[in-house]
């Protein structure tokens, strides 16, 4: 499904390329292996730490880029659609 974000910048459509782009590297290989084996994959969910998308939504002071809630939340929707 064809999805249009309202972004508030292109500077976002940046963010969004990356994370897709991640996805598609790092996450689609491992997505059929980790759910038949119910396992949780940690070295990538660090990866993620590192790429900087678990802290989006969280105050600069504590590492966080204060994302809004909506377009963290589409960055989210873009990690689950691999």
């Amino acid at each position: 499904m064809l999805v249009t974000r309202l972004l508030p910048g292109p500077e976002f459509e940046d963010l969004f390329a990356t994370v897709s782009a991640f996805a598609s590297r790092e996450l689609e290989p491992l997505v059929a292996e980790a759910e038949e084996n119910a396992r949780f994959p940690r070295d990538t969910f660090r990866q993620l730490g590192k790429l900087g998308v678990l802290s989006l939504p969280h105050d600069e002071e504590y590492g966080g880029s204060e994302l809004a809630d909506e377009l963290s939340l589409q960055v989210v929707e873009e990690l689950a659609r691999t």
